[in-house]
């Protein structure tokens, strides 16, 4: 039994041009896939090795500065060279970005004797001491 349509039937059932089921149709024969190809826009300067090693100096380091992460990355593949704001833009596409440390002062010599004092007077409770 032979159930081959038109292309004009084709479109009619699926709501679409003629135009557009003839261009599926030469496309998926000539690459057997349905879907129109992403190719628009400038290729991405760098690979995925390329980001996996920028996130690997991030987590080596965490407080590197994007210029320090561009130098040494610069210095390592030559092929190529990316700008600060390029380190950016690829942590920042992954959720990492940066901030400034908070500015703490440093403990001083009564605040360490009272830590202590107080770490000897509760190292014999229980979990339900701590539980209150």
């Amino acid at each position: 039994m032979d159930q081959t349509k038109t292309e004009r039937e084709i479109a009619e059932l699926v709501g679409v041009s003629q135009k557009c089921v003839n261009t599926t149709k030469l496309n998926f024969q000539a690459t057997s896939r349905v879907h129109n190809f992403g190719n628009c826009g400038r290729p991405p300067k760098l690979s995925d090795r390329d980001v996996s090693y920028i996130f690997r100096l991030v987590r080596k380091n965490p407080s590197t500065s994007y210029r320090q992460i561009a130098a040494e990355f610069n210095s390592k593949f030559e092929e190529h060279k990316i700008s600060r704001e390029t380190v950016r833009r690829v942590l920042a596409k992954k959720g990492i970005e940066s901030y400034s440390a908070v500015k703490k002062p440093l403990l001083t010599l009564s605040d360490r004797i009272k830590r202590y004092k107080w770490c000897k007077e509760k190292r014999n409770l229980t979990d339900k001491d701590w539980a209150k």
